[in-house]
């Protein structure tokens, strides 16, 4: 099965039978409607065949999970015919506070904080929890294949502090960040292996008195089927 990422330009080829006596290709595609419990086929896009024998359908894959296409050949004589379906599955970006975790330490969650001056979507140890370490879990069901972010500080932390944030899958450490400082982020994407759980680790590394808070900035998972 084909594979894309939402939002990439798909190319759909084509091999035309007897082109000389087509007279239309038609990608259709096979569609459910939110409100209906009826499904079918539905027109994407039709092209003039003019006796080529190869055609390629670009359009831009912006369907969840898995995608079925056909393409339906009229002839000049007015008959049509559609080919044998194939399906793509989609990947889509995620946010990770669709996710609800099944287990967090207390101060901890998503919700918006700024790294090194810009304002991010973000997971991290809230800036009135006074804990030193923050953990949040929770299960993929092994739909995913890449998380994403930016690791940095929040502005919010102390001047000469210091932090790290971790990724860990189904209880292995996949990543851990450099050393975090105020006013430098650190862009990451770490493959998963579709993992059933995974979960986000933090901590402030600096001395007792200091107070830092690191965070992932816009973290992002690469899921289908959910």
């Amino acid at each position: 099965m084909a594979e894309v990422v939402e939002g990439d330009v798909l190319h759909i080829r084509v091999r035309i039978p007897a082109a000389k006596s087509a007279r239309k290709a038609t990608l259709e595609s096979f569609d459910k409607s939110t409100y209906s419990p009826f499904a079918g086929w539905e027109p994407v896009k039709s092209v003039a065949v003019r006796g080529r024998k190869k055609l390629t359908f670009k359009i831009t894959a912006q369907h969840e999970n898995t995608k079925r296409f056909r393409v339906r050949i009229e002839t000049k004589a007015g008959r049509s015919k559609p080919s044998k379906p194939v399906a793509i599955k989609v990947w889509r970006w995620i946010p990770l506070r669709e996710f609800s975790p099944y287990q967090q330490t207390s101060g901890t969650g998503t919700g918006e904080g700024s790294i090194a001056g810009r304002r991010y979507a973000a997971w991290g140890g809230f800036t009135y929890s006074s804990a030193r370490s923050w953990e949040s879990r929770y299960t993929p069901g092994r739909n995913c294949k890449m998380f994403r972010g930016l690791a940095g500080l929040a502005d919010t932390s102390a001047d000469g502090t210091s932090g790290a944030v971790t990724l860990s899958a189904d209880e292995q450490p996949l990543w851990t960040s450099p050393v975090l400082t105020p006013g430098v982020a650190y862009p990451f994407e770490v493959a998963l292996n579709l993992p059933y759980r995974m979960s986000l680790a933090a901590a402030n590394t600096s001395a007792p008195e200091l107070r830092a808070y690191p965070l992932i900035g816009n973290p992002e998972l690469l899921c289908t089927g959910i």
